[in-house]
């Protein structure tokens, strides 16, 4: 196999594994709102036969402050559910390194941000994987400079001259590109009555 069909390979099993970790989350945030939706039907209808046994400004006043405060509970049980979920995807993300995918996905994501590299480059690795890119770095042909120390929960930060260009290409930067792809759908779940 090539590598570049290896690439593809890899490339296409990591969009499937980013979109069932997507799927994931969505399910996972969606009966965390239909929940919180049941509590606050629930909360809207005690507040609404209250409601109904007077219509004293005094306690319409009252009603509305209450319905005010049950959808910022909502709203907030809601956000708390997609951070948990967030919470959760990190610690899959963090399993991952004892998978047994992981010297691909490291090799796919190596690959990816020394491509365009014209001169000498750094990759700044986890310490656990300094053995594993030097592997990976003689397979490719390529040599260059491996720093350990890097924080992360797995893959590789590239500087190139002389920390001109600095390429993230690790599991907590593509976590946070995946955030920026759903963050309207959570957002329009969360404040949706």
């Amino acid at each position: 196999m090539a590598l570049e069909d290896m690439l593809k390979t890899l490339e296409s099993e990591g969009k499937k594994e980013q979109q069932s970790i997507i799927e994931e989350a969505k399910k996972r945030g969606k009966a965390i709102i239909e929940k919180s939706k049941e509590e606050a039907k629930h909360l809207k209808q005690e507040e609404v036969d209250k409601a109904l046994y007077s219509l004293s400004g005094e306690k319409a006043r009252l009603i509305n402050e209450a319905r005010l405060q049950v959808k910022k509970e909502v709203v907030s049980a809601k956000e708390e559910g997609i951070k948990e979920l967030y919470t959760k995807v990190e610690k899959e993300l963090a399993k991952l390194r004892k998978s047994k995918k992981y010297s691909q996905i490291m090799e796919k994501m190596i690959s990816e941000a020394i491509i365009g590299t014209n001169s000498h480059f750094e990759i700044q690795v986890n310490d656990r994987d300094i053995k594993l890119t030097e592997k990976i770095l003689s397979n490719l042909g390529t040599k260059a400079t491996i720093k350990g120390g890097l924080e992360s929960l797995g893959g590789v930060v590239v500087v190139t001259d002389e920390g001109r260009v600095v390429i993230h290409n690790t599991l907590e930067s593509r976590l946070e590109k995946a955030k920026q792809y759903i963050k309207a759908d959570l957002m329009r779940m969360v404040y949706e009555e």
